[in-house]
């Protein structure tokens, strides 16, 4: 075989090398430029979040915490009433409305019976507090 040939061939490996590598790197790239700007579009979305949370602060009206208060003839069904219902998580994220649709009416099972969440008042500061009487499920 002539050199040339030989140079050619080599020379069109390597064109052909240089176009799918390119391709492919483009291919990356604008995957990687999609992601960069849905990323950019998110942290805008927490800075402006973050700056919200930041006034209802200065205002004082973050929920920082909730403490629930559960009234019921049964000593254990009441601890475990308050129990339950203290374990809701999340609650800093969730305005009071939605709160308190998420206590209302809640099932609360111990030992074999099934008891009812009755939301009787709340007291709303940074720290909310929630009283809720336990009535049997049969009872109402």
């Amino acid at each position: 075989m002539k050199p040339i040939r030989v140079i050619g061939i080599y020379l069109l490996g390597i064109i052909a090398g240089l176009i799918l590598g390119t391709l492919l790197m483009g291919r990356k790239v604008d995957d990687l430029t999609l992601e960069n700007q849905l990323l950019q579009g998110h942290a805008l979305d927490l800075e402006a979040q973050l700056k919200r949370l930041e006034s209802l602060e200065k205002k004082g009206h973050i929920i920082q915490s909730v403490k629930v208060v559960a009234i019921c003839a049964d000593e254990q069904a009441r601890l475990k009433g308050q129990e339950t219902i203290q374990g809701l998580r999340d609650v800093d994220a969730i305005d009071l409305p939605l709160l308190e649709a998420m206590i209302e009416r809640r099932s609360v099972s111990i030992q074999d019976e099934t008891y009812l969440a009755c939301l009787t008042a709340n007291h709303i500061s940074k720290t909310v507090t929630i009283y809720i009487r336990l009535v049997p499920q049969g009872q109402r």
